[in-house]
């Protein structure tokens, strides 16, 4: 593969079901990328996807990792298949973004980390965890960091939707992993990004899905011990119809607290009322868009320029060990320790 400049990255997208079918749409719209192949088992879904992007064309999967012309590879496959299409991917030499979750097992992270290894420090190999990069809660994390409460000691976090699930494999737990792995997972990276380490968690779900056809909780209450000391809790839910996103965090030395619905924190001290803050684009709908496009940016920047990114496949793989640890957890009731 020739070496990083500042040309173009020429990308081929593995994958393309719905999700698939956006991520392709949003690499064609970063700066310095160009789309060229999506590929997919079914022929029907890539030429649908190839479609709507100008000049990218469709293929096969194996195709796709043997063509020249593709120098990296996004993986938008069912999470299941995150290991197996990151392993060929990288042994053809592709720079690869894969999607979270980085895969189901810390095992399937370890081998995907070896391989990446293996394939030499001039592949690049990510994980798309965006959420750090949403302006909010970079804000929060940079005042967390300057000593707004003094040192955390207690974190809380609400993220519940309405993520409604047709038939298909988004409704099976074999192959999206459970609500930890498709959408906490992301709460899992920013928690460790704000305060560090989670040393060990304790969960409990819903006795049984409140949305029909799921075969998972799709309601859990995490509780987080951070190796810092901090203690933490999430309650995350995705069937829920009227909206929550917002956080608390409390130390000696103030108390702030967020809100990505609104865009806004208000930091509160010993020696002071509230103090608002209205972060821009902070509000979900503008910055969610906004940290999907950075984290695209980070890797595009990483493969042309050798600038190290914000978030990387070990990021990846402690996330999915936090997400299996609660499986475990919801499992046998017990308080269980991440793997490090």
């Amino acid at each position: 593969m020739a070496p990083p400049d500042s040309g173009t990255l020429s990308l081929g997208v593995l994958g393309c079901g719905n999700f698939g079918r956006g991520l392709a749409a949003a690499f064609a719209r970063t700066p310095r990328v160009r789309v060229v192949a999506c590929a997919d088992t079914n022929p029907e879904a890539a030429a649908a996807c190839a479609s709507a992007i100008p000049g990218a064309r469709s293929a096969a999967p194996e195709a796709l990792l043997a063509a020249a012309d593709v120098e990296a590879v996004a993986i938008a496959t069912p999470n299941a298949a995150h290991r197996e299409c990151a392993l060929a991917a990288l042994a053809a030499g592709k720079h690869v973004w894969c999607e979270k979750p980085m895969a189901l097992s810390v095992e399937d992270c370890d081998a995907m980390l070896e391989a990446a290894r293996r394939a030499g420090p001039a592949v690049r190999f990510t994980v798309g965890h965006m959420q750090r990069h949403f302006p909010l809660l970079a804000a929060v994390r940079e005042a967390v960091a300057a000593g707004a409460v003094g040192r955390p000691a207690m974190v809380t976090l609400t993220r519940r939707e309405y993520l409604k699930r047709a038939p298909g494999w988004l409704r099976r737990r074999a192959v999206v992993g459970g609500l930890q792995f498709q959408s906490s997972v992301h709460e899992f990276d920013w928690l460790r990004s704000a305060f560090g380490e989670v040393a060990a968690v304790r969960a409990v779900g819903v006795p049984a899905p409140l949305q029909a056809g799921l075969d998972f909780p799709d309601g859990v209450i995490v509780q987080l011990e951070f190796a810092s000391g901090c203690v933490g809790a999430l309650a995350a839910c995705m069937t829920d119809f009227a909206a929550a996103y917002r956080g608390e965090i409390n130390g000696a030395e103030g108390s702030l607290h967020f809100d990505l619905l609104t865009g806004r924190y208000r930091l509160a001290r010993p020696d002071g009322g509230p103090r608002e803050v209205a972060v821009p684009a902070g509000a979900l709908r503008e910055g969610g868009g906004a940290g999907a496009a950075r984290a695209r940016g980070d890797f595009v920047a990483w493969v042309l320029d050798g600038t190290a990114p914000a978030v990387t496949a070990r990021d990846g793989r402690q996330a999915v060990a936090i997400a299996c640890a609660v499986t475990e957890s919801l499992a046998t009731g017990r308080p269980v320790a991440v793997a490090r």
